[in-house]
């Protein structure tokens, strides 16, 4: 009996990889982490995995490397990059070499599972889906009052993303205003390349929902103008 399949993470700090591995147990897959591109060169020689999340940016040899050197190879599994930083021209480097997309530091629980899904041929079409603005079951904004904490909203309705065509989702923010009330900020974002696009100037809402609309029309003429 073969062995069954694998997704792979390569990424020089081994508790990423810890983290991504937990982050990833609701697809039940089969994870392996590497700390070193030469011990997952070794790997790959012996088993290739189906999918790889790979760090951008490591001492020994950076993703674009290890990407140029697995194409090289002939393997042409889908490699996701980690990155902390948003460099537009490394991102596009990376794109142009074949990359089914990127997840950024601090992870997005739910934007790693849909990018992870997708290059494994586990979603539909990233490009034409849409995403429905609800909030979760049996709960009520806001869901959260803590500064920073990202208010988990199902997708919601999105035009493809203007520079992959890949879907978007919506975030929100909440905090506590002096009023005792709360104010929400948004922002898109592409869940395949990372682009993104915040509140107008940065403006708070008195509602999580007037704040995704107000991103969600923005987003969609910039998306309407690279139709």
């Amino acid at each position: 009996m073969s062995p069954p399949p694998y997704l792979a993470i390569l990424d020089d700090d081994a508790a990423v990889g810890r983290a991504l591995k937990r982050l990833l147990k609701p697809l039940l897959l089969n994870v392996r982490t590497f700390t070193s591109p030469t011990e997952f060169f070794h790997a790959v020689a012996e088993r290739p995995p189906e999918c790889l999340l790979l760090d951008l940016q490591m001492p020994e040899m950076g993703g674009l490397e290890v990407q140029e050197q697995l194409l090289a190879l002939g393997h042409p599994f889908p490699i996701i990059f980690i990155s902390a930083h948003q460099d537009e021209a490394l991102r596009r480097q990376a794109l142009e070499g074949g990359a089914a997309g990127f997840v950024a530091k601090p992870f997005d629980r739910r934007a790693l599972l849909e990018l992870v899904a997708a290059a494994r041929g586990g979603a539909a079409d990233a490009a034409s889906d849409r995403l429905r603005l609800r909030a979760r079951p049996g709960q009520s904004a806001p869901l959260s009052t803590e500064p920073g904490k990202l208010i988990d909203f199902e997708l919601t309705d999105l035009l493809p993303c203007p520079f992959c065509r890949g879907f978007a989702r919506l975030e929100n923010d909440c905090v506590a205003s002096e009023d005792d009330g709360f104010r929400y900020w948004a922002r898109a974002m592409c869940s395949r390349c990372g682009a993104n696009i915040p509140s107008q100037g940065g403006a708070a809402f008195a509602t999580a929902l007037a704040a995704n609309k107000s991103v969600a029309e923005r987003w969609n003429r910039r998306a309407e103008v690279a139709l």
